[in-house]
């Protein structure tokens, strides 16, 4: 069942105005297009509403951000829309559909075209979303403050890990109850078979390392999570999908993610994702090995993920 919007979803006009100047920011711009780049983009209203949902853009210049704010209607208060972003890469230039229409029955023919293509997908990041409401398969009634704890927890395990093996990664705040680890997995197999890794190790780190607030569910080609600088807007208040340094994870702060804080407190021109571990080629390629190896996970043993 879908879920519908409430009036904690909508969007007051303070909060519309905020965003709309965070949204202007030629810098934050920038980091989004960076980030989304040969990947698809998409708007999706809060609560999941797929009446409202925006899929398939192509954001590769500024001026195509702009135009996708301004033709969407994204500044209006019942339509509260968060911005993912795909963890599948897309070869957009091979592809034979190079951007969607505005108008929805052209989209739909084009989406049904797009969705035919085999070979546009060339590439997979890896990604943990740790939602601090579940309990495995169970979601908890709990507060804002205690599901970040509960994420927080469970984040600090697995980067531990991380750092231990000298993987390649960068953490930001999930914007509402939880945060995202984006991994590099610098392995040379299918596309279908990065899809099939990510999900086992994501299925291997919450089994092995028992850490309940790994959400679980499988992902296929075209899974998406919140873009990094982008804004959550929930209970009338905004916060930052901020990447974050090891110092603010150590002392985590919920107050200071607020885009209120965030904008007078923070620099963000030259942030960027804060990427760690980056090192040569070979050496992640390395690194990520003997990490599968210590997991018992075996690439030979993957198999094609094809949705």
């Amino acid at each position: 069942m879908e879920a519908e919007l409430t009036s904690l979803d909508l969007v007051d006009d303070y909060n519309i105005k905020v965003r709309s100047e965070w949204y202007s920011k030629p810098f934050i711009i920038y980091n989004l297009i960076n980030f989304s780049k040969n990947k698809e983009m998409s708007f999706l209203n809060s609560g999941y509403d797929r009446k409202g949902n925006i899929r398939y853009l192509n954001c590769a210049t500024i001026d195509f951000f702009l135009k996708y704010l301004k033709n969407f209607n994204f500044f209006t208060p019942k339509k509260n829309y968060n911005v993912y972003c795909s963890l599948a890469t897309i070869d957009w230039e091979n592809s034979s559909i190079k951007s969607f229409k505005f108008s929805g029955e052209e989209r739909k023919e084009q989406t049904e075209e797009f969705n035919l293509q085999k070979d546009v997908f060339i590439d997979f990041s890896g990604a943990i979303d740790f939602d601090g409401d579940l309990d495995g398969e169970n979601k908890l009634d709990i507060s804002q403050e205690e599901a970040v704890i509960r994420a927080l927890r469970d984040l600090r395990i697995v980067k531990d890990l991380f750092d231990k093996y000298k993987l390649t990664y960068f953490v930001h705040f999930s914007g509402k109850r939880g945060f995202h680890l984006f991994y590099q997995m610098p392995v040379e197999i299918s596309f279908g078979k990065k899809v099939s890794l990510a999900n086992l190790i994501v299925k291997e780190l919450s089994d092995i390392l028992n850490l309940p607030t790994i959400d679980r569910v499988s992902y296929g080609k075209r899974k998406i999570f919140k873009c990094p600088y982008s804004l959550v807007t929930h209970k009338f208040k905004t916060f930052v999908v901020l990447p974050l340094d090891d110092e603010f994870i150590k002392s985590f702060d919920l107050s200071k993610l607020r885009v209120e804080y965030v904008i007078k407190k923070m620099s963000l021109k030259n942030r960027g994702l804060l990427m760690r571990n980056q090192l040569s080629a070979s050496q992640k390629c390395s690194n990520f090995k003997a990490f599968l190896k210590d997991f018992d996970i075996n690439i030979k043993d993957l198999k094609e993920v094809e949705e």
